[in-house]
């Protein structure tokens, strides 16, 4: 489906307007997740600068870590119920991660570096939209990096596995660009 195919039920009251709107479409799908996740992004961002203007910039972190975690959960929980999943251990994880990055993050580029039930990891790199916003608001000293660390706690969470997670920020450049590498252990076999 191209983009002008997913606007085919808005009307315009005349042509000339019609094409002059729909002149200004993204080109192609990836163009309009792009988009999308652009304004994700900003929101994020404004969002903790208004929270750090209204209550206090120590309250940023918190925030974020809790939005982060609430959003790790719903996202295990739409993938269970959209996708449905047969119990692989730290392999379900990796799953959910793959699947929140085709629908949210398409800078991310991951490598599967280990996947079994018992132990799995993956290398993410890329460019952390979050961190770049916050960077450009001056708030990004109030977060701790990075901030999908609270995201993979709240996927396990909502697994209900006895799983530990260890996250290794390998870099986060000041342009936004980042590689972290996530392992995953399920402790219900040891």
């Amino acid at each position: 489906m191209n983009v002008i195919e997913l606007r085919k039920n808005d009307i315009f009251c005349c042509n000339e307007f019609e094409d002059e709107i729909k002149g200004s479409f993204p080109s192609e799908l990836g163009e309009l997740v792009n988009g999308l996740s652009n304004v994700t992004a900003a929101f994020y961002g404004i969002t903790m600068d208004l929270i750090g203007d209204n209550f206090g910039k120590d309250k940023i972190d918190l925030i974020s870590s809790s939005l982060n975690y609430r959003i790790g959960k719903m996202k295990a929980m739409d993938y269970q119920s959209n996708i449905g999943m047969e119990d692989r251990g730290t392999i379900n994880v990796i799953e959910i991660i793959i699947y929140s990055i085709f629908s949210a993050s398409p800078d991310f580029v991951f490598n599967v570096k280990k996947l079994s039930k018992e132990e799995s990891s993956i290398e993410i790199t890329g460019i952390d939209r979050y961190y770049k916003v916050c960077k450009e608001l001056n708030i990004d000293q109030y977060i701790q990096w990075p901030a999908q660390r609270q995201f993979l706690k709240g996927i396990i969470d909502q697994l209900e596995n006895n799983f530990e997670f260890i996250s290794d920020l390998v870099y986060m450049k000041e342009t936004g660009e980042t590689k972290c590498i996530y392992t995953i252990i399920n402790r219900n076999n040891g």
